[in-house]
């Protein structure tokens, strides 16, 4: 077996977030940055926020200005020329040799590092934020601005690392991307921490499961697309099919008021159980204390479903039977009666019969969780993502 060269890699955060460490975006790096170290690599981590990692990781704070709340769009300009140089102070201080950076609305700093370095730069993109900031962040003042900003890190970047075809396909549409230095890397999942074995009897216990048939479990932020509220409008469906049945909703959100306000309205309390964010390390245990785990993805009209959730992965990885929608990317992951149930997208009723009919047949169910894990750990665990980063590096350091 060839013997993989150990290097100093520095992940750059770009991004404006605040305190919200948990979510997709700080699994994927509490995941891969570990995968690095797993193998003896030197990791370095700056961001503009504190992040949750493994006290191995030399991490640098990059902060913003607090006045970023209020005008995010105008103080990221600044921020690009501030932290771009701490970028460089650490590359030339801890003789970097891979910089693997996220992309975020409004950041050009690749273009300012791109001049300064020589070491293969690589650019992770999960979206398009001239559509993201449209669709899902409210008005967008400063369209031109944005493009602009997003075209200058595509072409200064020596690689590109993409989500989905979806989002490949965007960036060739909207940009002049050469297509040879773009690689689709979905998301993933630490099949170790999430696996069958797992016990939940704790968080049952904790949350006055005990005694109930069936636990339907949801695990994720509470917005739009994820669907959390076509899950908890399908409940008074749900429990006029299934008798004894509780729901355990594992997350936070921009539609927590709302969903409280359904639960409130129809007397769902007794039966709904919500979480809040808990820590990442805890999550395993709450998704094992579920009978059956839901992931109602909704779309949107002005966009084919371009993300590789995480959590479907864990889900997957937990071994347990899942219901969910099979739309954009996920048409080629969530294959309904052999790794999940499939439901119509956005349907009360469908949901509702997806799960009544797991809970009445034991086959599917076993096969559907053992067919789920083993799809899992062969096709996304997160050491796929590490090779390929290592792959795109040993290529990129050939070349330059």
């Amino acid at each position: 077996m060839e013997i993989q060269e150990k290097i100093n890699i520095l992940f750059w955060r770009t991004g404006f977030y605040g305190a919200l460490t948990v979510g997709g975006f700080g699994t994927l790096y509490q995941s891969i940055t570990n995968e690095f170290l797993k193998r003896n690599h030197k990791v370095h981590f700056a961001s503009g926020g504190l992040m949750d990692l493994h006290p191995d990781v030399d991490f640098h704070l990059i902060e913003y200005s607090k006045l970023l709340r209020n005008f995010p769009e105008v103080l990221n300009f600044p921020y690009n020329q501030k932290s771009s140089k701490e970028i460089l102070k650490l590359i030339n201080k801890h003789n970097i040799d891979l910089l693997y950076l996220q992309h975020h609305d409004f950041h050009y700093g690749l273009d300012l590092l791109k001049k300064k370095t020589n070491i293969p730069l690589i650019l992770q993109i999960d979206s398009i934020e001239q559509w993201v900031k449209q669709n899902w962040g409210g008005k967008l003042y400063f369209k031109n601005m944005i493009n602009w900003c997003e075209e200058i890190e595509v072409q200064s970047a020596d690689a590109i690392l993409v989500i989905s075809e979806t989002v490949k396909n965007q960036l060739t549409e909207l940009y002049d991307v050469d297509q040879n230095k773009i690689f689709i890397s979905p998301s993933g999942v630490d099949t170790d921490k999430f696996n069958p074995s797992i016990k939940g009897e704790d968080i049952r216990a904790k949350y006055g499961l005990i005694g109930t048939d069936y636990v339907i479990g949801y695990s994720g932020l509470f917005n739009l697309y994820h669907g959390i509220d076509t899950l908890v409008k399908s409940i008074p469906a749900i429990v006029n099919e299934i008798k004894n049945v509780k729901f355990l909703l594992i997350g936070d959100g921009q539609l927590r008021p709302e969903i409280d306000d359904f639960v409130e309205k129809h007397h769902l309390e007794h039966l709904v159980t919500i979480t809040g964010l808990v820590p990442y390390k805890d999550v395993p245990q709450h998704l094992a204390a579920c009978d059956i785990l839901v992931s109602p993805f909704n779309s949107s009209a002005n966009t084919t479903f371009f993300n590789s959730p995480i959590k479907t992965f864990e889900y997957m990885a937990m071994g347990k039977p899942i219901v969910t929608t099979n739309i954009g990317e996920l048409k080629s992951i969530c294959i309904d009666s052999e790794n999940s149930v499939v439901m119509d997208e956005g349907s009360f009723d469908s949901l509702a019969q997806s799960i009544l009919r797991l809970k009445q047949n034991d086959e599917l169910r076993t096969k559907i969780s053992k067919n789920a894990r083993d799809f899992v750990v062969k096709n996304f665990s997160w050491s796929n993502k590490y090779n390929l980063i290592m792959e795109v590096y040993n290529n990129l350091k050939h070349k330059k």
